[in-house]
């Protein structure tokens, strides 16, 4: 009941979301027939149009448009593999419709002009209407599909405009092209067979046709800012998507530069223009499609470094006879001179390869970001080792350097550790740790997966690390990158060798916590077995003669054995009674039962009420701990309390225990005569407090406490963890 209000009072756009997320999921489960039926009805099409072109003998490159309804083919087909791979995403929807439109559409038109060439010329122009007006309607869903790229939803609530608009400009086109015959209503051009209804509509079309090529250009700008935001906020991903879309952009811009420049004042052969911007047309899906499949994805950026270095070197050469030979001919006279012709052909074979090579750099330097020079790597090298930064400071500074240096994507600084290469630092910076694992053989090789080059670190032949980079594939290791490498690699043995000693010291240290740690665990486990051995052995003989002492006490009261046998049986059960506590508080000194049936707070508690002064016990955010932890606590704040009872001399403690920031601390503070920082000596108990605590990571601290005293803490780290990771433990708790 509680769900239905919520319902009525979405927003007003909340029923066409679920609208759409509903058949999306429809789509999704219906693929293979929503797929199979479009490419059906395409490939109908298409061969229908086919066939109508040929039997009819229609101008192909003409009127009809081939070239175009084989270039919105590659909509289709994309669409298709879209809806493949990503099921139920919206591009593939908007794909399929845009393929299908075109052959549909030109299959009337062609109808008109074939099979009802001997009908009445108005029916003839309600087809060819009929078909402008298809691929009006569906042309504004171009920019739709833009501003969806690439995860089928708009780019924020703040874009929920734009299908609005791209509605009504389909709506618009769709009813202008109908009514005046020709695409988008433009009555300036000529109808392929007329306006249909003898023109009565063309009022109409002169009306609604300056709209929608009004908000074409509004769509279309929307689209590219739409783009440009994803690219601005999205991951590194996304940017690969979107770089895919722009080389589709750039392929389009050339070609209409191009048909700008040679329209009218090159001669090409007929259809030319169309058949090449068809091309562009269909580069559009095939490079949204490989940018959703994520198939070559990251082989963008060879494929735009590429196309900057050809369209530069077209431009150049271009320029360059246009200027010799198109200038200078026309200056002397003479615009078909052989001469000048062979010396640009001669001047052009003699600056290419170093024309080529400055634009290859320039272009690596545009796609693939500045690369600093081999002296600069080196200057910072050397400039910053001997600063006395930290160690990790370095590491990380020499995987920026070398990343820096080499261009690489990904820079890795390896350190070998007992036969085993580890990731010391990155670049870009990460945990060292995600990195796969590299491998280096007895007799020096070293193998890094995905790495473009490895650079051996040695010292007087002691493998002490690796530099590694990884780089795109048209971006080779040249030689000059080589001897970097090499230069890099002596100049950084210092700080691998180092790296590699730290290294050491952390696994010896380690194998000593872990020492330790096994240590007091054993330790404990003899306090428990000791404790039980006491509770179920000697205290229970104990208990039992305590209770046969009572009972012949009782057979001698009523047998009157005398005063002074009654009082020695007496006597006797008092001393049975002195033996059975004396023997629980020696249970509970070892390993005491409370700690491991109701924790810490309560352990302590009941051990701080026999404190022979006072003392106050605060407990702030307590859960329970792994066993150790709690155990190394316990003893840790006994042995504190015990210290300050025997030493301190005096008249108040407070104990204080928390859990914070995923550390259990604890602060025992006295109100006694303090110490000496100077010439205070660590005994036995305080000692077994310092090696208890760093066994488990942790750590004790002594102070003088501030109104005198002394305040002796310590913590320990802890993980987050509930009764339940010791089920065995807390049963019954």
């Amino acid at each position: 009941m509680s769900g239905e209000p919520s319902l009525t009072q979405q927003p007003e756009l909340a029923a066409p979301r679920r609208w759409l997320a509903a058949h999306r999921r429809w789509l999704a489960v219906h693929r293979r027939i929503v797929i199979g039926g479009a490419l059906a009805v395409w490939a109908a099409g298409l061969v229908t149009f086919l066939v109508l072109v040929v039997v009819y003998d229609l101008d192909f490159l003409g009127p009809l448009g081939g070239p175009f309804v084989l270039g919105f083919g590659a909509f289709a087909i994309t669409g298709a593999v879209i809806g493949w791979h990503r099921p139920g995403h919206l591009l593939a929807l908007l794909f399929l419709v845009l393929g299908l439109a075109a052959p549909l559409s030109n299959t009337l038109i062609a109808v008109a002009l074939g099979p009802l060439a001997a009908s009445p010329l108005e029916l003839r122009a309600l087809f060819a209407a009929a078909g402008v007006a298809a691929t009006s309607m569906v042309f504004p869903l171009l920019p739709l599909a833009i501003a969806l790229f690439p995860d089928g939803r708009l780019p924020s609530r703040r874009w929920r405009w734009l299908p609005w608009v791209v509605g009504l400009a389909s709506t618009l086109g769709g009813t202008a092209a109908f009514a005046a015959g020709a695409w988008g209503g433009d009555v300036d051009r000529a109808p392929l067979l007329g306006a249909p209804f003898g023109g009565d509509l063309l009022g109409l079309a002169e009306a609604l046709s300056p709209l929608f090529f009004g908000l074409i250009p509004v769509l279309l700008v929307s689209s590219g800012v739409a783009a440009a935001v994803r690219f601005r906020r999205g991951d590194a991903v996304m940017r690969q998507q979107l770089k895919w879309l722009a080389l589709a952009a750039l392929v389009l811009v050339l070609i209409a530069l191009w048909l700008v420049v040679t329209l009218g004042a090159v001669a090409t052969p007929p259809g030319t223009p169309a058949i090449v911007l068809s091309a562009g047309v269909a580069f559009v899906p095939v490079s949204v499609a490989i940018a959703l499949v994520r198939h070559g994805l990251y082989d963008i950026d060879v494929v735009l470094s590429r196309t900057i270095v050809f369209v530069t070197l077209a431009a150049f050469i271009t320029g360059l006879y246009a200027v010799t030979v198109v200038g200078i001919g026309t200056l002397i006279g003479d615009p078909t001179n052989l001469a000048l012709t062979i010396g640009t052909t001669a001047l052009v074979a003699v600056l290419f390869e170093p024309v080529r090579a400055r634009v290859q750099q320039w272009a690596n330097r545009a796609v693939y970001g500045r690369r600093a020079t081999p002296y600069e790597i080196l200057t910072s090298l050397v400039d910053d080792l001997p600063t006395g930064s930290a160690a990790e400071d370095q590491l990380e500074g020499l995987a920026a350097l070398l990343a820096d240096g080499t261009g690489a994507r990904h820079a890795t600084i390896w350190v070998q550790v007992d036969g085993d290469l580890r990731a010391a630092a990155c670049a870009p910076a990460h945990d060292p740790s995600e990195h796969p694992a590299a491998t280096c053989d007895p007799s020096g090789g070293i193998d890094v997966p995905q790495a473009t080059h490895v650079e051996p670190v040695r010292l007087d032949g002691d493998l002490l690390g690796a530099l590694s980079f990884e780089r795109r594939r048209d971006d080779p290791v040249t030689p000059h990158d080589r001897e970097l490498l090499a230069q890099m690699a002596g100049q950084a043995s210092l700080v691998l060798g180092n790296a590699r000693l730290r290294e050491r010291l952390r696994d010896r240290i380690e194998e000593l916590r872990a020492s330790r740690r096994r240590l007091v665990a054993a330790q404990d486990e003899a306090r428990r077995k000791l404790e039980r051995d006491l509770h179920d052995g000697a205290q229970q003989q104990l208990v039992a003669l305590k209770v046969k002492l009572g009972l012949a006490r009782s057979i001698a009261t009523k047998e009157d054995a005398g005063e002074q046998v009654t009082d020695a049986i007496g006597e006797l059960s008092s001393i049975a009674d002195a033996a059975v506590e004396d023997l629980r508080d020696l249970a509970r000194g070892i390993y005491p039962p409370l700690l491991e049936a109701e924790g810490l707070e309560r352990a302590l508690a009941s051990q701080v009420q026999r404190a022979p002064i006072q003392a106050e016990l605060r407990a702030e955010g307590l859960r329970r701990y792994d066993r150790q932890v709690e155990a190394t606590v316990y003893f840790c704040v006994l042995e504190a309390v015990r210290n300050t009872v025997m030493h301190a001399g005096a008249d108040r403690l407070s104990i204080l225990l928390e859990d914070r920031d995923d550390r259990l601390g604890f602060r025992v503070t006295d109100d006694g005569c303090g110490f000496d920082a100077d010439e205070v000596v660590h005994g036995a108990g305080l000692t077994n407090m310092a090696d208890r605590l760093d066994a488990l990571g942790g750590s004790l601290v002594i102070e003088a406490g501030v109104d005198g005293g002394v305040e002796v803490g310590g913590s320990i780290p802890v993980r987050a963890q509930a009764l339940s990771d010791r089920p065995g433990e807390f049963a019954g708790v």
